[in-house]
């Protein structure tokens, strides 16, 4: 977390800017962006992580799809493409 660049407008807002994935007390991943992260969940029992980040108007403008010991990105999708979104993005906020 890391406070609002904006602080004329939303006084003492923090924005997620680190997804930090912990298992037995340790750091597993460690996911960074460079805007913020508006919404993510575990997938498939908790070997996926799926995330959406974007500006902090308007919405998220991509989502993820990452494995959760190796960071290797396993898909991706930009909200704004025209597509429908793969059923791993369709219950994130966007």
């Amino acid at each position: 977390m890391y406070p609002d660049p904006t602080i004329t407008y939303y006084k003492g807002a923090q924005l997620a800017g680190s997804l930090v994935i912990f298992r037995a007390g340790r750091v597993i991943h460690t996911f960074t962006t460079e805007q913020m992260f508006w919404d993510w969940q575990f997938q498939d029992g908790g070997k996926q992580v799926a995330y959406s980040t974007g500006p902090t108007h308007g919405g998220a403008a991509e989502c993820m799809l990452r494995d959760v010991v190796s960071g290797r990105t396993i898909s991706r999708w930009r909200v704004k493409g025209g597509e429908d979104p793969p059923s791993w993005a369709q219950a994130l906020r966007q």
